[in-house]
């Protein structure tokens, strides 16, 4: 953008039928950007633009020929006028930001151009050589995007029992609605207590709905409802909130996406790592044979069960008609050897232990469960968890290999052990291989049946939510490699489908290594082609760096888990970390979740194989858009990871030589595009002194440029459920109170500049928008939802072309002038 400090011959603007009076000074006012001035025939808007929305009741102060300053108010049409004036004069319009106003809420632009006279406090702009007559337009950038870099909608019961159960040790055999019913009951005695006693002048518990109960109602919902629940706590955040804050305060619009953050919770312990989900649907024998019917426009190498592809797609047949495609039972494996024992293992009060084979449809369960009724008892094992087979082998005995019923005493070992058939890609053969995995099948309890969602129907609840509420809400793709890994290297095929594809409505991808995965994982090979794309293609991940969290059941086995991709080099490395460690969960944090560990990620080069160029691309991953999320968290080790972190973002890359003139070259840092968000931590009272600490610290400023603002609804609410815990409308105002505190201009920054940087929101939102329309159009979308009218259609496409914009001239603004100085 250009500079202009030039006079009244070339600063001056008149518009259409308006008479020049060369006696009167005239300045008009308006928004830079504005809702209301769309070019319907060029499909954008118009910054600065006269006919935009006019700044009424603008303090400005005006520099008088005789050296005075007056104050001057524009009226309800823009406008400051001095009249009777020589034609000759000369003014100054000064404009000065007020305590309760960020420091960069305003730029000031002269006719599209933008003045460069500021203070050095950063706080006045002024426009000099403006004389008598003509019109002098001046347009005022504001920032109108708030984005929630960091959400969820998804049901908590997403999350398999196994799961929920780890939560604590009175929970590990509880049902799933004992669990829930505990939660809500805890929740209305706190505030019956409340009632009678007025304990919160104590504790500071509230009067109203306890945030355990509101965790607890809310997560029961569906995905589908949860959506709509965010969409109405937004809005009546924006009118009882922000809409009276002087940052957005009459404003032409104010627009707040959401990024959400999908979950894929079903390979969430050490059987994942060969393919098996914990929890495995069974559907009657004509849904089965439905499924593998269909086509899933990926072929692969599969040797365990059914496609989920082709139930994602069959959802969106089926889900709303009369014929709903659901499991009628589920089953899960338990990590581990097992043996046949005669009596019957009261180990699982709630659930029934599976003969060795597990069958895909319940025709054949049933066949099998009338057939053996033995009962199974895990045992110590220092054997390998999996072995290769030969699975034609395996498959000409299948069925006829049961174990028979025993006779009643003691345990007795049978020669055949329960186990279930697994996979996993060898990158050395290049293949999947098939194995037998040391588990036993299990069968949950029935009322999983009707109350489990399935990653499947996630994605389909959440695909449907985005399509409801256009450019409101920006899912990520949930990406965990062992779901895809037994594709071989096209097992990526689909996930860059999704967030890169002609109908991708995800903004790029979501991941979750605490659920039992390194970042660079040399069990999952496919990790690498997944990496160096997302570098090469400028995809933006955002993974879970907390200690606290939603981590695998099964963290304690893993410094003594072994698998068959690991060498000599890997075992005794395991071996030599673990020694170190006393215990087996902090041996998981550090190695699986914690900033170190995604370091290593980031100083590695990894191979891309490039088959349109026929070469293999080395690609270094130091500068992928990573965003290590929760920024630690308020605990006594996430604390610890907050100085990994930021250590981390502050790292300078090494030195560059000078240049020829023996000019210093700017300072670079070794991870350009790493982030960090502040999502839930914020809830604590404890972080948010920490990090005022931390953010006004010498030396910190780079801090500001990767911090995104996130809410982590509705997660807020676990965080102390009893008194410290947030809903959408109190996160937000215990953020924005803190970070004006430390400096107006942060809060802008998180929500609307740096999110548009990690996410690339300008250049991904028009995809999105355009695919949202098609996705709206087509036939299975059409049994959720109306086909969109023409009106419709092209307020989607104006709200994408206004979101293009909304950053660029703040993004231009910093290349050219310094306005950006703490």
């Amino acid at each position: 953008m250009g500079n202009n400090n030039g006079n009244s011959a070339g600063n001056c603007t008149k518009e259409a039928g308006q008479q020049t009076d060369l006696k009167t000074f005239r300045v008009r006012v308006v928004e830079h950007l504005s809702w209301d001035s769309y070019d319907e025939k060029k499909k954008c808007f118009l910054p600065g633009h006269e006919k935009n929305k006019p700044v009424a009741n603008r303090e400005f102060k005006i520099k008088m020929p005789d050296g005075s300053i007056i104050p001057k108010t524009t009226d309800e049409e823009g406008m400051i006028e001095l009249t009777g004036r020589e034609e000759t004069d000369i003014f100054e319009v000064i404009f000065e930001t007020s305590s309760e106003e960020s420091k960069e809420k305003h730029h000031i632009f002269y006719n599209r151009c933008t003045p460069v006279d500021k203070d050095s406090n950063n706080t006045t702009i002024t426009k000099a050589d403006l004389m008598c007559g003509g019109w002098h337009h001046l347009s005022i950038l504001r920032f109108t995007v708030i984005i929630d870099s960091h959400m969820h909608i998804m049901s908590s019961r997403c999350s398999p029992l196994k799961w929920v159960q780890n939560i604590s040790s009175l929970t590990k055999h509880m049902k799933r609605e004992t669990i829930e019913g505990l939660a809500t009951a805890g929740g209305y005695l706190i505030e019956v207590l409340n009632v009678l006693i007025p304990i919160t002048w104590f504790f500071k518990l509230p009067f109203t709905k306890t945030p355990a109960r509101k965790l607890s109602d809310q997560g029961k919902k569906s995905t589908r409802e949860s959506a709509d629940d965010f969409i109405k706590e937004q809005k009546k955040t924006y009118e009882k909130y922000f809409k009276g804050e002087k940052l957005y305060s009459g404003l032409s619009r104010l627009f707040m996406p959401a990024v959400v953050m999908t979950m894929d919770m079903e390979y969430a312990h050490i059987d994942g790592y060969y393919g098996l989900k914990i929890y495995n649907p069974l559907y009657e024998t004509k849904d089965a044979e439905f499924i593998s019917g269909m086509e899933t426009g990926i072929k692969k190498d599969k040797v365990d069960g059914y496609d989920d592809l082709k139930i994602y797609k069959a959802l969106y047949k089926y889900e709303d008609n009369k014929r709903q495609l659901r499991p009628i039972a589920y089953w899960f494996p338990v990590h581990g050897k097992w043996v046949a024992i005669t009596e019957l293992v009261n180990a699982y009060p709630y659930e029934t232990m599976v003969p060795n084979y597990v069958p895909v449809t319940t025709q054949q369960f049933e066949e099998i469960a009338d057939r053996d009724e033995s009962r199974y008892v895990k045992v110590p094992s220092k054997e390998p968890s999996a072995r290769p087979i030969d699975l034609r082998e395996f498959e000409q005995g299948l069925g006829r290999n049961r174990l028979p019923p025993g006779s009643s005493g003691n345990p007795v070992e049978k020669e055949n052990e329960p186990f279930l058939i697994g996979s996993y890609f060898d990158a050395g053969e290049n293949k999947t291989v098939a194995v037998q995995v040391q588990a036993a099948p299990v069968l949950a309890s029935e009322q999983e049946v009707s109350v489990y969602e399935q990653w499947e129907r996630q994605l389909l609840y959440t695909e449907l939510a985005t399509l409801k509420h256009p450019l409101k809400l920006l899912p990520m793709f949930h990406y965990d490699p062992r779901r895809w890994q037994t594709y071989g290297v096209s097992g990526n095929a689909y996930p860059f489908s999704q967030v890169r594809g002609d109908n991708a409505l995800y903004l790029g991808f979501k991941m979750y290594t605490a659920q039992g995965y390194k970042p660079l994982d040399s069990r999952l090979p496919i990790m690498e082609d997944f990496y160096a794309r997302c570098c090469r293609d400028r995809i933006p991940i955002l993974n879970h760096c907390t200690p606290k969290g939603a981590s695998t059941y099964e963290k304690r086995e893993y410094p003594n888990f072994y698998h068959l991709n690991d060498s000599e080099a890997d075992k005794k490395k395991q071996k030599e970390a673990a020694a170190n460690k006393c215990d087996a969960e902090d041996y998981f944090d550090e190695h699986y979740v914690s900033p170190n560990a995604w370091k290593k990620l980031l100083d590695a080069t990894v191979g891309f194989n490039n088959e349109k160029a026929g070469l293999c691309e080395m690609v270094p991953l130091k500068d992928l858009y990573l965003c290590l999320a929760h920024f630690g968290g308020p605990s006594e080790k996430g604390l610890k990871w907050n100085k990994q972190i930021i250590d981390m973002i502050l790292e300078e890359a090494v030195p560059q030589q000078p240049a020829e003139d023996g000019k210093k070259p700017p300072k670079a840092y070794k991870y350009p595009n790493l982030y960090t968000d502040i999502s839930s931590s914020f809830a604590d009272e404890g972080f948010r002194d920490h990090f005022t600490t931390i953010i006004a610290k010498a030396g910190n400023e780079r801090l500001r440029e990767r911090i995104l603002f996130g809410t982590d609804w509705y997660m807020t609410f676990s965080y102390n459920p009893l008194t410290n815990s947030k809903n959408f409308r109190q996160y937000c105002e215990a953020a924005k109170e803190c970070l004006d505190k430390i400096d107006r201009s942060l809060w802008p920054r998180f929500t609307q500049v740096n999110p548009y940087n990690f996410y690339r929101l300008d250049k991904e939102i028009g995809r999105i928008a355009k695919n949202i329309i098609k996705r709206r159009d087509d036939e299975d979308v059409r049994k959720f939802l109306k086909r969109l009218e023409t009106e419709d259609e092209e307020e989607i496409r104006r709200e994408a072309a206004y979101l293009q914009i909304a950053n660029e001239d703040y993004l231009n603004l910093r290349e050219t002038i310094n306005l950006w100085k703490p």
